[in-house]
């Protein structure tokens, strides 16, 4: 083709042996696909909305990713406020994949509140923060250790822990009331 492809209202381009389609609905531009999508350029990906000054950026060599920066100078820069699960547990809760600030409230003595295996998660950081009257406790996973001791206990209401995955174990970060 020489020039340009316009499709009339409903029409697509597709790719029938994984049915990756391009299209539009409304004022939308829509890509589908069945599998991966790769964007290999000979530079820089930008992404932002309609002339505002706000971008993502992939540097062409896929070492660094800027949000609200078109010239990250670090991994990931983000220039804006950043945020992050909170979440209200009560006794006996297992922390997940997607949770990051724990704010732990329960009438009992020995909550129990479990980290996930440390292993293969380097990096992953949990801040675990308790409000209630009595004690509660965390917990690695079996077979694993806090900072070379099987478990932590929050003494007293308002006491926190930050926790930091190295890949093997789990380490202290921060501590205090």
């Amino acid at each position: 083709v020489n020039g340009d492809i316009r499709l009339s209202s409903g029409g697509d381009i597709a790719f029938v042996d994984d049915d990756t389609r391009i299209y539009e609905t409304g004022d939308d531009l829509v890509l589908t696909a069945d599998d991966d999508v790769f964007l290999w350029p000979d530079d820089n990906i930008y992404i932002g909305a309609d002339g505002g000054p706000n971008w993502i950026r992939f540097d062409s060599g896929g070492q660094k990713v800027g949000i609200g920066t078109t010239s990250p100078h670090s991994t990931l820069q983000v220039n804006g406020s950043l945020a992050t699960n909170i979440k209200n547990v009560t006794p006996d809760y297992s922390v997940t994949h997607s949770d990051c600030i724990l704010v732990v409230d329960g009438p009992d003595e020995n909550l129990g509140i479990w980290l996930p295996s440390a292993v293969g998660i380097a990096g992953r950081v949990y801040t675990i923060k308790y409000v209630g009257t009595s004690w509660a406790w965390i917990y690695p996973a079996p077979g694993e250790l806090i900072d070379y001791f099987p478990n932590r206990r929050l003494l007293t209401s308002l006491e926190y822990y930050t926790v930091v995955s190295d890949g093997s174990t789990w380490l202290i970060i921060s501590h205090g009331v």
